[in-house]
């Protein structure tokens, strides 16, 4: 059994959000040390929905540090579109997660308004039945909300759409914003940790270390 995977998602390599997309293409590295881990590379700030994190029906975190100045807007990341997927994000100086269920549930979490300098946010899935749990949102390792995802996809959440670093391509997985909704701001990585375990084994280091 696989005790946990993380996932690092670099988005200096996937995406520039200062400067647009990065085609510089990439490959796949695999390491084991005490855990398994891998590191993606992709080509721009779009991958295919099947290469993403293995979430569905594991228990999983969503990991990022940001150095907040105060204006930053956008995504961090997405996967899915309209009929369904999630998504990862900031708006109004709040953080946002927004589960989309077949078009017809949205399970949304949101912060209180987002302090300035270095946070840590966090999105942390806990699996308590077959396809269904609980969602967790953590700024700075404190619980900013909770919510109840009874009912979670089982298989992939479209043909078409894609996961995304740094913006929403396509249509748009959650109805709180319009457009790809690009992160303005420095975003180093993303840090996705799956678990067969229903909730994810603590790490003794934070995100950035990863």
């Amino acid at each position: 059994m696989m005790r946990y995977l993380s996932i690092v998602i670099l988005s200096l390599l996937l995406f520039s959000c200062n400067g647009g997309p990065n085609t510089t293409p990439g490959g796949s590295i695999f390491e084991v040390d005490g855990v398994q881990k891998k590191k993606v590379e992709g080509f721009g700030g779009v991958i295919a929905e099947k290469s993403s994190a293995p979430v569905k029906n594991r228990a999983h975190t969503i990991e990022t540090q940001i150095d907040l100045k105060g204006d930053e807007e956008g995504v961090f990341v997405a996967c899915g579109g309209m009929t369904g997927g999630n998504t990862m994000f900031i708006r109004g100086n709040r953080l946002y997660y927004d589960y989309n269920f077949l078009d017809g549930v949205h399970c949304v979490l949101k912060s209180l308004r987002l302090p300035e300098g270095k946070i840590d946010l966090q999105f942390n899935f806990i699996r308590a039945k077959e396809f269904g749990g609980n969602g967790e949102l953590y700024v700075n390792g404190g619980k900013a909300d909770e919510v109840e995802m009874p009912q979670m996809h089982i298989s992939t959440y479209s043909l078409a759409e894609t996961f995304d670093i740094g913006y929403d391509m396509e249509t748009q997985v959650s109805d709180l914003y319009r457009g790809i909704l690009k992160f303005k701001g420095d975003l180093d990585r993303v840090i996705f940790t799956v678990s067969d375990e229903h909730p994810v084994p603590s790490r003794k280091l934070p995100a950035v270390y990863y």
